[in-house]
C-alpha cells in the first residue's frame, strides 16, 4: 500500500490498482502550495463527514472534472452534496463496497461506526463514518471511540482537535494496535513536533506501534 499524505486528513491511497483520495478538505489548500488541480487522478473519494476541513464543494468539483471518480460518504454528507450538485453514493456502517482495480476481486472499503467527537453541547452534530480500505488501513474521520471494535495495519490518527485530548489519541492507538500509526488531523498545529507528535512517540514506545510523521505530498510503502 502506498500511502500520501495532502495535508490534515486527506490521504491518497494506491492499492492494488485502485487509486483512493479521503477527506480533501479546505485546510488542504491554505496555507500551502497545493491546489485542488494537483491531487492525482483517483478512482474513488471518500468523505467521512461534512465539515468544511474534511468536505469542501469548490475543491471537490476541480477533482471530480480531472478524475470523474465515485464518491462515497454517508447519508449526511449526501445530503449535503446534492445542494451542491455532486453525486455520491451511500456506504452505511458495516457495509462493504469493493473498488475495481488490478486484483480479481478488487479492493474492499467498509464502513466503520464512528461518531464525530463532541465539540460542545451547542454544537451541531453530524454523522461521521469510518472507512477500513483493504483490510488494512483504518481512517475515523473525526473520531477517536470507534462504537465498534477494529484492528488495522495501519491507523490514520487524528493528533489535535477541539472534539479530543491528546490522551484520547494515544489511548486510540493502543485500542486497534495497528503496526503503523499515520497522524493526520493536525492542521491546527503550527509546530506539531511540539508536544503532540513527541507524546505520540512518547505513547507508543514498548507497545510495538511505529508512528510514522508524513511530510506533505511525500509518498509511503506499507
Amino acid at each position: 500500500m502506498r500511502i500520501t499524505k495532502y495535508g490534515h486528513s486527506c490521504l491518497y491511497i494506491e492499492e492494488g490498482g485502485a487509486r483512493i483520495l479521503i477527506d480533501p478538505g479546505s485546510y488542504c489548500f491554505q496555507d500551502l502550495p497545493l491546489k485542488p488541480e494537483d491531487i492525482p487522478v483517483c478512482d474513488v473519494i471518500l468523505l467521512t463527514h461534512e465539515h468544511a476541513d474534511h468536505t469542501y464543494p469548490e475543491a471537490l468539483k476541480i477533482i471530480i472534472a480531472k478524475s470523474k471518480p465515485l464518491i462515497v460518504t454517508n447519508a449526511g454528507v449526501q445530503k449535503f452534496l446534492q445542494t451542491q450538485g455532486i453525486a455520491s453514493e451511500v456506504l452505511g456502517r458495516g457495509a462493504e463496497r469493493k473498488i475495481k482495480g488490478t486484483s480479481v476481486d478488487g479492493v474492499a472499503m467498509r464502513g466503520i461506526a464512528c461518531d464525530h467527537g463532541i465539540i460542545a453541547d451547542f454544537f451541531p452534530k453530524v454523522e461521521n463514518i469510518g472507512f477500513l480500505i483493504a483490510g488494512r488501513l483504518f481512517h475515523p474521520g473525526d473520531c477517536v471511540a470507534p462504537s465498534e471494535e477494529v484492528h488495522a495495519e495501519i491507523l490514520a490518527v487524528p493528533a489535535a482537535a477541539p472534539w479530543m485530548a491528546l490522551r484520547e489519541g494515544v489511548d486510540f492507538m493502543k485500542r486497534v494496535k495497528p503496526k503503523v500509526a499515520l497522524p493526520i488531523h493536525d492542521a491546527f498545529l503550527k509546530h506539531p513536533e511540539m508536544p503532540w507528535y513527541k507524546v505520540f512517540e512518547m505513547g507508543t514506545k514498548d507497545t510495538g506501534i511505529t508512528f510514522t510523521r508524513m511530510p506533505i505530498g511525500e509518498a509511503k510503502e506499507f
